[in-house]
């Protein structure tokens, strides 16, 4: 077993892709200096993976009839096969250096795992090879991660088409968009795992800072002569589309749809070419500070 796992959870819009750009860019130097190792297959190209082993099968719809990338017996054999594929990379890791710790970043495991059974079936599969745990979170401020949510729904591929009052209808204390309800159940499969929170957002970290706090984490008391030569990414701004632009996405998923192949690879064309022009607008404000103090209040409780 490794000595510790270091396990980001991103949700929405909270510089989960700056996280991951920083540890992919500087993965040589965090391999050598503070044998931390971060495979490509658990926070960059593949870091989905982890996630839909342990969110399945409730996830199949996700991945054969939105983003439309298995089969469903490609699908079961990749989630059967996971567990295997995961030790030996683990082993691998383990027979090059004993002693490192390993960091694995995902929006995936935030948006995914939501009901017990998903967090125990992950808890179980990472404490086969993991001494010890250690749970990350980014977050936004409730309001924002609402907006937030909203917008990836709109323009991401599951060509949502409701209108925010409608959407906001659907968010409640208990649901994925009730933060403090969340980070509960993680805490309740992962008893024993430290949990580290980082606010993202005005008045909080951005950009390098955040970099740095993740860097605070997962470094711990080791020290480095080399911190000079780390690199903090300045990614651009990956900000959400004006509401006035997500009204007009939500007309293009509407007529233009995300069933068949062209109309996916036109449907992408039109929100990228409408996501870049600066059409302004304003959400609902009442409705979203009343679900809100909502979500809020259930925090406190």
């Amino acid at each position: 077993m490794l000595p510790t796992l270091y396990l980001h959870i991103g949700t929405p819009k909270s510089g989960t892709t700056s996280v991951q750009d920083f540890v992919h860019d500087n993965r040589t130097i965090l391999k050598t200096d503070f044998h931390l190792w971060a495979p490509e297959c658990l926070v960059f190209k593949r870091n989905w993976e982890l996630a839909c082993y342990s969110a399945y099968p409730e996830n199949s719809n996700y991945y054969l009839n939105t983003l439309h990338c298995f089969s469903r017996s490609e699908l079961e054999a990749h989630c059967l096969s996971y567990p295997q594929q995961f030790g030996r990379i683990i082993s691998e890791i383990e027979r090059d250096d004993p002693n490192a710790s390993v960091f694995a970043s995902s929006e995936y495991l935030y948006s995914q795992c939501e009901s017990d059974r998903h967090l125990v079936r992950l808890h179980s599969l990472l404490s086969r090879h993991f001494k010890r745990i250690e749970l990350v979170f980014t977050f936004r401020d409730q309001k924002a991660y609402i907006r937030s949510a909203y917008a990836q729904l709109v323009k991401g591929p599951r060509a949502y088409t409701e209108s925010f009052d409608m959407f906001l209808a659907s968010v409640n204390t208990k649901s994925r968009y009730d933060y403090q309800y969340r980070l509960r159940k993680w805490r309740a499969a992962f008893p024993d795992s430290p949990v580290h929170q980082i606010q993202v957002g005005k008045g909080y970290v951005n950009g390098s800072e955040l970099q740095k706090a993740l860097l605070s984490i997962v470094t711990g008391d080791k020290k480095s002569h080399n911190l000079d030569k780390l690199r903090f990414p300045q990614r651009v701004s990956n900000r959400s589309p004006a509401y006035n632009n997500l009204c007009l996405m939500r007309y293009i998923n509407r007529t233009v749809g995300n069933r068949f192949r062209i109309s996916r690879l036109l449907r992408k064309a039109l929100v990228k070419s409408l996501g870049a022009i600066p059409l302004g607008g304003h959400y609902p404000t009442a409705k979203l500070d009343k679900v809100t103090r909502q979500l809020s209040s259930s925090g406190k409780g």
